[in-house]
């Protein structure tokens, strides 16, 4: 996955080109959860721009496959303390607990297996109250033809420029919930292809 290392450069351009500012609305949409906590794992971060708005007193590990993301992310100015990782999440190996760990449309890159994998993992690193902060699209089941048809341009392109090896999009909301977390609260943007949701771990 560090073919993304080409398209790094260009990448928020080209998301703000295609979706605005809806992406980067809903990446934010539950800072008030994130800021609230202590020790956070920001999973595949891209530029960066989430760590502008954290508060200086928490932890962020700031995991990321593609170096040249990791060093767009580091020349930002933020005020909490950050550990950059250069790995991807499916060979991580968490050294301690998390009060809340963040996809922000990164879950989509994986096929549904390892989307299962990659939570059962998290949900080991999460503290007994820990979260989840996860925003990505709905699955072309819950679009209209015009999204459906921006969604397949999309994924041609990331296709093309990063080798991105899924054509289909798969179902995040409800790969979580297989994974034992349960929704807090959601959002959606653009015009309802997008969500922001919150997670917690299921109590038995």
């Amino acid at each position: 996955m560090n073919t993304y290392n080409t398209l790094a450069p260009f990448y928020d351009p080209l998301k703000k080109l295609v979706f605005g500012s809806s992406l980067d609305k809903a990446s934010k949409r539950y800072l008030e959860v994130i800021n609230s906590m202590e020790t956070v794992l920001i999973v595949g971060g891209g530029t960066g721009l989430l760590l502008e708005d954290l508060a200086n007193n928490i932890e962020v590990t700031y995991l990321d496959s593609s170096a040249v993301m990791l060093e767009k992310a580091r020349e930002r100015t933020y005020s909490c303390q950050v550990d950059f990782v250069h790995a991807s999440i499916l060979d991580h190996t968490a050294s301690k607990k998390y009060d809340v760990v963040v996809f922000n449309f990164v879950l989509d890159l994986f096929e549904p297996r390892e989307v299962l994998s990659i939570l059962q993992n998290v949900g080991n690193w999460l503290t007994p109250q820990g979260k989840l902060v996860v925003s990505d699209f709905f699955p072309k089941e819950r679009l209209s033809f015009w999204q459906k048809l921006l969604l397949k341009t999309v994924i041609v392109f990331f296709t093309i420029t990063t080798k991105h090896r899924s054509s289909t999009l798969p179902n995040i909301s409800k790969l979580i919930e297989q994974s034992d977390f349960q929704i807090v609260k959601s959002e959606t943007f653009f015009s309802g292809m997008v969500f922001a949701s919150v997670w917690k771990k299921t109590m038995y």
